[in-house]
């Protein structure tokens, strides 16, 4: 999840919103990523289920309120986010 919010962020305007479809395990994943999110501008607004047909799996869609400017130092060169997440 921080690897997606450091490309999504900054692309987004501030007030605006980036939604992201999470599996099971999006409540942790957002929690581990609360950190990265507020660095970058962002904030959770809420996690929304979402039952996908055919799927056993219930989804979320994570909805992330742009609060602030990204600093201009990021999304960082291709590959980095992943091999260093914030």
């Amino acid at each position: 999840m921080p690897v997606l919010a450091e490309y999504l962020l900054p692309l987004c305007s501030v007030s605006g919103l980036c939604i992201a479809m999470k599996g099971d395990m999006a409540q942790t994943e957002t929690d581990d990523a609360t950190k990265a999110i507020q660095m970058l501008g962002g904030e959770v607004e809420n996690l929304i289920p979402v039952m996908l047909p055919e799927v056993e799996q219930t989804h979320y869609l994570v909805c992330i309120r742009k609060i602030a400017p990204t600093p201009k130092t990021y999304p960082r060169r291709v590959g980095v986010p992943a091999k260093n997440p914030l």
